[in-house]
């Protein structure tokens, strides 16, 4: 697992969710009909130069991610405390970019199929528009847990290194005078980073990211920042898979009041090749670990 300072998770084979009567918006209709068409074992996720184990875990954690952005995502339409102190209003893109991670659409910010590779020390032959060597960027934490290029992404070995554990409550960072506890440390595991992986990916591709080192410099984010900021979707999901409720209240001190202004804008729609790309720099990527 990734220990981070504000840094959980559940690997389940995906059992379709269970929705109350009161579930029944149309969203999640649409979601839970695109979980329903497929059975786990017939998911066909695209995954390249990962050996049998890496594959059968990553798809573990996609199903996994899945699952959690769905219950996410129906937090989030309620607007909890939780949602309230890391998205600030009823942010329509938070919301719109839940229920695509939820449902595995192909990505209309890149316009492409979700491509996936496990990092091996051959990943530079592959892509080198990486820039760095991605084998050794993830065994020293350089890193953490994975990068996106072109339209793959790439996922860190280490990520397998921990089976998910069950959702936990001691898992819930506490609160003191209106603030997170300075020493919360949430336990990140495979299918988080999953998460926050398919976040980043349908966020638009031209957006700059808000990357934070805590939760409350995420709490602290303004609403438009919040929704560009990968982490802050994966800390709100761990809690709401964990069942949190407590999270600061941004509408008192110390918060500024100024934070609950919905300032969200959606970035200029991009000019995006469609379909799936030939492959990294032209070179064919294997769907086997070579």
């Amino acid at each position: 697992m990734f220990f981070l300072p504000f840094t959980a998770s559940f690997i389940v084979p995906l059992a379709i969710l269970t929705l109350p009567s009161t579930f029944a918006h149309p969203v999640v209709t649409t979601i839970q009909a695109a979980l329903n068409s497929q059975h786990p074992d017939d998911y066909k996720y695209d995954i390249r130069l990962c050996n049998d184990t890496q594959r059968a875990s990553l798809n573990k954690a996609i199903d996994s991610a899945l699952e959690v952005a769905l219950k996410t995502w129906h937090d989030a339409s309620t607007r909890t405390p939780s949602y309230e102190a890391f998205f600030k209003t009823h942010n329509h893109p938070v919301l719109d970019t839940l229920s695509k991670v939820a449902s595995y659409e192909a990505v209309p910010a890149r316009g492409v199929e979700i491509f996936w590779a496990c990092v091996t020390p051959k990943t530079k032959t592959y892509f080198p528009r990486a820039g760095i060597d991605m084998f050794k960027a993830c065994d020293s934490g350089e890193i953490n847990g994975y990068a996106i290029v072109d339209s793959f992404i790439l996922v860190c070995p280490q990520i397998f290194d921990a089976t998910d554990p069950a959702p936990q409550a001691e898992n819930c960072p506490s609160i003191s005078d209106n603030t997170f506890s300075a020493d919360v440390e949430l336990p990140i595991y495979s299918s988080d980073i999953v998460l926050q992986a398919l976040v980043d990916y349908s966020l638009p591709t031209q957006a700059e990211r808000y990357h934070v080192n805590t939760l409350d410099e995420m709490v602290g984010l303004d609403s438009h920042s919040s929704y560009l900021s990968p982490q802050s979707y994966q800390i709100y999901s761990i809690m709401t898979k964990n069942n949190c409720t407590q999270a600061p209240n941004i509408r008192k001190s110390p918060w500024d009041p100024a934070l609950i202004t919905d300032n969200t804008t959606m970035p200029i729609s991009e000019s995006l090749p469609t379909g799936a790309p030939p492959d990294a720099d032209g070179k064919e990527v294997p769907n086997i670990n070579p």
